[in-house]
């Protein structure tokens, strides 16, 4: 009986790699689609335990900054303290049945919360992404970010206020009393949920 060749690691990462086509969008944003991290490693997990690879993640450093946002609402000014976490981190593939044999890949993770779960935020964040940018898995048939970023609004805009993203112009689609109407929303939705009606208060060089 011929035995069964022993596949090294990378030869185990691109079975996994050839195992998802692509990942459809079934998550809704403002006015995009987007892939979630669950729906991403369920893509990948069953595979990934056929060849035997494990994925460790690792934090290295980490990095928090406070800023205070300031909101109008019905006339108040409301002031809510965001929490904007960035991690230096590294994943390792293993190798379990040689698990001396490993691949480590540095990578960044970033999380945006009021609270206290920034740190998970930013480690499914980046689990998600490095996940799909390592196994090149295109998430449908156009760039993911292509139809999120106008080329008529490039640098129309100031910074988002809350994590330093671009801030493009959006239209409110669902039915019902805003319908129509226009605002302001951060590029790095879900990430980051910055929106505002003034559209002239973040134009450059406005008020």
């Amino acid at each position: 009986m011929t035995e069964q060749k022993k596949l090294n690691i990378y030869q185990k990462l691109l079975e996994v790699r050839w195992s998802v086509d692509h990942l459809k969008k079934n998550n809704k944003g403002y006015e995009y689609s987007y892939v979630s991290s669950s729906q991403t490693i369920s893509a990948l997990r069953q595979k990934m335990n056929e060849e035997g690879l494990l994925l460790v993640p690792q934090v290295n450093s980490y990095e928090v900054r406070e800023n205070i946002i300031e909101k109008e609402y019905k006339g108040n000014i409301k002031k809510t303290k965001w929490y904007f976490t960035i991690l230096n981190m590294s994943f390792t593939w293993v190798n379990v049945e040689y698990p001396t044999e490993v691949l480590i890949c540095p990578w960044t993770g970033q999380g945006l919360d009021t609270g206290e779960k920034g740190v998970g935020k930013a480690l499914t964040y980046a689990e998600k992404y490095f996940l799909l940018k390592f196994f090149n898995i295109p998430t449908d048939k156009d760039d993911p970010d292509a139809h999120q970023e106008p080329s008529n609004q490039e640098q129309q805009f100031e910074r988002c206020p809350n994590c330093g993203g671009e801030l493009y112009l959006r239209e409110v689609k669902k039915a019902g009393k805003n319908q129509g109407k226009k605002f302001v929303a951060c590029s790095n939705y879900p990430k980051c949920d910055y929106s505002c009606w003034d559209i002239d208060k973040h134009k450059k060089g406005g008020k």
